[in-house]
């Protein structure tokens, strides 16, 4: 994958896009719900589209702005409102690449016997 520094913060935009947005759209969502030093320090944003068909990741390389589109062939990526979290790790974004729904699991009561 294009990513070789494992170890950046990867967010996912907690609000649905229009897929046509570029790289100036995406940078101001970055800025209003995150700090620009963050999109400056290379870490990797996720953005959804409406329709659930396509995505783009945003990131900044040291050198300038890379925006990555992918249309998914068969199904759709998972609802945006479904994302109970708003940070992935690497394997969780490779993940969402190949169309799955991510789900943590939660630490619960155990069940009290009978």
């Amino acid at each position: 994958m294009l990513f070789q520094n494992k170890n950046l913060q990867i967010y996912i935009y907690q609000n649905p896009i229009d897929m046509r947005s570029g790289f100036h759209k995406l940078t101001a969502f970055v800025k209003s719900a995150y700090d620009m030093q963050t999109l400056l320090n290379g870490h990797i944003f996720v953005f959804f589209g409406k329709n659930r068909y396509r995505l783009k990741i945003l990131l900044f390389d040291g050198s300038g702005l890379i925006l990555i589109a992918k249309r998914i062939e068969k199904g759709r990526f998972m609802w945006i409102h479904e994302c109970e979290f708003s940070t992935v790790t690497y394997s969780e974004l490779e993940q969402l690449l190949h169309g799955s729904v991510l789900r943590r699991g939660k630490l619960g009561e155990m069940p009290k016997s009978a």
